[in-house]
């Protein structure tokens, strides 16, 4: 037995449908922006007057990775004696800072780029299947379909 009206239930599914697809429209969107104001900010991070303290960024499951290259490799006990080994001491502990903050920065583009990519998902199928329902609406209101084949 088909009819042409819908139930409730029916016609809270093609509602909810309209409404879903808005709001995935809208998360999508917002990861996007996210991830992108995110891998912005890594890379300011790279210099050192942005981010004078990796260890004190928002993101501290990521910055405690440059506590890691923060050891010196047991340079703390060295003393330089000259101006040469002073000079040399200095560009180890910048080539470390740098590195830690190369680090961090490639793991900051990585987590900003799956932010994005999760983003782009969520737009995409939101705006394919928002599209798909107005195809079916404008069916439905030519009638070429009834309402029921559209739930079913």
């Amino acid at each position: 037995m088909t009819t042409d009206t819908l139930t409730r239930y029916e016609e809270r599914t093609l509602r909810l449908m309209t409404t879903r697809h808005t709001a995935v429209i809208c998360v999508g969107f917002a990861a996007m922006v996210i991830g992108g104001v995110y891998g912005i900010w890594g890379v300011q991070q790279l210099d050192r007057e942005h981010a004078p303290d990796p260890g004190a960024a928002f993101d501290r499951p990521i910055a405690r990775i440059a506590t890691a290259f923060e050891s010196k490799q047991g340079l703390d006990g060295v003393t330089p004696e000259s101006d040469l080994e002073k000079e040399l001491l200095m560009r180890v502990v910048i080539a470390e800072d740098l590195v830690a903050r190369l680090f961090m920065t490639l793991m900051r583009l990585l987590i900003s780029g799956f932010i994005m990519g999760f983003g782009a998902a969520m737009l995409a199928w939101g705006i394919g299947a928002r599209s798909f329902s107005r195809i079916l609406a404008k069916l439905v209101a030519a009638g070429e379909m009834t309402p029921t084949e559209v739930i079913r």
